[in-house]
């Protein structure tokens, strides 16, 4: 749809998430908030064309839980389980509009033709998103074992996902019906839009250390 847009556009995204954990015993709350995403799309005046790229996130990863046990044989143990991290993906688009135009005709009070215009009556775009994934997921557990005579367990696991994709949008819109004031201006319009996206199937390239 960026070729629907009158002039270049610029959006910018805040996101802001409150959770609350309930073990039935203890409760926790916890709030984040950050730049969700930002993007461009820049449109010249009165061309079919359009062209946009930004940065949104595609997945976050973020947890830290915790229970401490008494263990018979070592006492006291605490585990930890932490989880930080996300892929992001940044992309450049480009969309085009086709248009089909229609003669509309003004008429006098006795009915007699006294003007003409052409109409947008139906119009169809296309477009491409060329996409780069790219992000780090982070996984850390933790055994801490209260006695010093016992040792303690780090497990770390990093995984870096660097990766290409695409997607695919087509949209269509049209004019179901429209009326003029008696100085030939716009005074309202019915129209109905369908729009459908494709994103192949894609296994992201990882490096887990």
């Amino acid at each position: 749809t960026y070729s629907y847009l009158a002039n270049t556009t610029f959006q910018v995204g805040i996101r802001a998430q409150l959770l609350q954990l309930d073990n039935g015993t203890a409760k926790q709350t916890l709030g984040s908030g950050n730049l969700n995403f930002g993007s461009m799309i820049m449109k010249r005046a009165g061309s079919k064309w359009a062209f946009g790229f930004g940065l949104v996130p595609y997945s976050t990863s973020g947890y830290l839980i915790t229970e401490t046990v008494e263990d018979e044989n070592v006492g006291e143990v605490k585990y930890s389980y932490d989880g930080s991290g996300g892929i992001n993906k940044s992309y450049l688009g480009v969309s085009r509009r086709l248009e089909a135009k229609n003669w509309i005709y003004f008429k006098d009070k006795a009915g007699n033709r006294i003007d003409s215009a052409q109409v947008i009556k139906h119009s169809l775009s296309f477009g491409l998103h060329a996409n780069y994934y790219f992000g780090n997921l982070k996984q850390q557990r933790k055994v801490n074992i209260a006695d010093p005579t016992f040792l303690d367990m780090r497990i770390n696991n990093n995984t870096q996902v660097k990766d290409l994709g695409a997607d695919l949008g087509v949209y269509y819109q049209t004019i179901l019906s429209s009326a003029y004031t008696s100085d030939r201006r716009l005074k309202k319009k019915w129209l109905i839009g369908v729009g459908a996206t494709y994103s192949p199937s894609l296994e992201m390239a990882t490096k887990f250390t």
